[in-house]
């Protein structure tokens, strides 16, 4: 593809104004980002007015290139977060979610990633630092609590559509680990660390980089999809991926902090995530 020398990073907004700082705090060291753009998806009046004097303090007080968007109407995650690749100006953007934080290596992983160039590749964290509100505190106690920490493998990892659906199948019980690694056997080089988790962990991640000019004619078909089979929206981006022949690229140094709220989707939406996560699984095993 093209020189590649700087990344946009896409943040979407809705009702979540009280994370927005920590979030935009933790992308304000890298010179490889040249662009964030933030989309709000319709939130109540009055978080749409703090979220928007948040985005000007910090085009004025730390020069920060940020083009605003907002939505009239709820749209829903997904489409939010089309809209935000939509509008990016450079070839790869990073998703990141509004109460989630950017690790402090991101700018030595982006470089890593715009040097590899692979479009065929959606880059996905490999470790993700869960915690409610004090997230240096959580990733100091990751070494001692697994409770603080997700991390799928000890290195570099792809895994294509036939992968997942080993994956699922080993979830689900009615697959041998054995035999699945005796037909995959470059997984005998990696202690896998994600078999006894669920696989929808990689799935439902959400903050990912990617070359927007491949992901956008794939995202467009999510729009042929039910909305109330969105509510997963990070599995659908990845179902998408899969589903075209694509791959997701799980790199080993990648990371991010991972907040944990009781309103969020998951929560709120339970019923919903619950029926889209089944439909997604019936697709991926083309039952």
């Amino acid at each position: 593809m093209g020189n590649n020398k700087f990344i946009t990073v896409g943040i979407p907004t809705y009702n979540s104004s009280i994370y927005l700082k920590q979030c935009l705090d933790s992308i304000r060291g890298p010179k490889v980002i040249n662009e964030i753009l933030i989309s709000d998806d319709g939130s109540n009046e009055s978080e749409l007015l703090k979220i928007k004097e948040i985005v000007s303090i910090y085009q004025s007080k730390h020069s920060l290139n940020i083009t605003f968007f907002e939505s009239e109407k709820n749209m829903g995650a997904y489409r939010n977060k089309l809209k935000l690749i939509e509008n990016s100006k450079n070839e790869y953007i990073y998703i990141l979610d509004s109460d989630n934080l950017a690790s402090k290596n991101l700018e030595s992983v982006i470089n890593k990633i715009l040097k590899i160039d692979n479009p065929k590749f959606l880059y996905q964290p490999n470790i993700m630092y869960q915690f409610w509100k004090y997230h240096n505190f959580a990733k100091l106690m990751s070494r001692f609590d697994k409770k603080y920490i997700v991390k799928f493998f000890n290195e570099d990892f792809v895994l294509d559509k036939s992968i997942v659906q080993n994956f699922l199948l080993i979830n689900s019980g009615d697959y041998e680990l054995s035999e699945f690694k005796d037909n995959l056997p470059e997984m005998k080089k990696t202690t896998i660390q994600m078999v006894d988790k669920w696989v929808f962990w990689i799935l439902n991640c959400g903050n990912f980089i990617v070359n927007k000019d491949y992901m956008l004619p794939i995202a467009n078909k999510g729009l042929e999809i039910d909305r109330k089979h969105l509510s997963v929206d990070a599995i659908v981006f990845s179902y998408l991926w899969l589903e075209n022949g694509l791959k997701i690229k799980i790199f080993r140094e990648f990371n991010h902090h991972h907040r944990k709220r009781e309103d969020s989707v998951s929560f709120v939406e339970s019923r919903n995530s619950v029926n889209a996560i089944r439909f997604f699984i019936s697709k991926v095993l083309d039952f």
